[in-house]
């Protein structure tokens, strides 16, 4: 009777902390993402009297703080049993082609051009469209946070022989930054995902910018 106490309550807790991850990933994404957006266009605003670029910056701030705002409640759905806490809920209600298309407007919004090259006939598991939008999600965000100066970022996807490859790259110059805290929260969870997925995942500055790799087998 003992024993099985003791089970029991091991799996409780590894259930709450299962949930508490998955909350602390919805919130992380939440905070680096939307709010990294209304921040740099907030120092834009402070830094240019250009009507245009004025205009855009504030699109933009007012866009991200609805989707925090959308963002939040849904969490909280999530903390009150309102929303499924699956790990296999699509971030995107679009998957791959509805990420891509998100950042790259937003990076537009930032001045850097986005090119994507991805299967027309893309077909994934949802536990892996889950976490190859959160490495999109991630990466651009890391572009405006700490790539500054970049122009351009490569976003590329290939299925070969039962694994999907994501490759994101920009070409930002070395020791630039935004200025904006970093944790490292994002890239120590999306390491830890692929890794239990049975994946790889590497994120390294190189000569040509910052180069994001990740890959995942579709079958395991």
């Amino acid at each position: 009777m003992a024993l099985q106490l003791e089970v029991s309550e091991r799996e409780v807790a590894e259930q709450l902390k299962h949930e508490r991850d998955l909350i602390a990933d919805e919130l992380h994404d939440i905070v680096a993402h939307e709010i990294t957006i209304v921040a740099l266009h907030a120092a834009v605003l402070d830094r240019t009297e250009d009507v245009q670029t004025r205009s855009q910056s504030q699109t933009a701030i007012r866009e991200a703080a609805v989707q925090a705002l959308t963002d939040i409640r849904r969490v909280l759905g999530m903390v009150r049993g309102e929303e499924n806490l699956s790990p296999e809920r699509v971030s995107s209600p679009d998957g791959i082609t509805g990420t891509i298309a998100a950042v790259t407007k937003e990076l537009g919004q930032a001045g850097i051009a986005v090119t994507a090259d991805v299967p027309a006939d893309l077909r994934l598991p949802s536990a892996s469209l889950v976490a190859l939008t959160r490495v999109i999600r991630e990466s651009a965000t890391n572009v405006l946070k700490h790539a500054t100066g970049a122009h351009t970022v490569s976003i590329v996807l290939r299925v070969e022989r039962g694994w999907v490859h994501l490759t994101f790259a920009d070409d930002s110059p070395p020791a630039r930054t935004a200025g904006l805290p970093a944790s490292g929260y994002g890239i120590m969870r999306l390491r830890e995902r692929f890794r239990l997925f049975g994946g790889t995942f590497e994120s390294e500055r190189k000569s040509q910018g910052w180069v994001v790799s990740a890959s995942l087998p579709l079958s395991g």
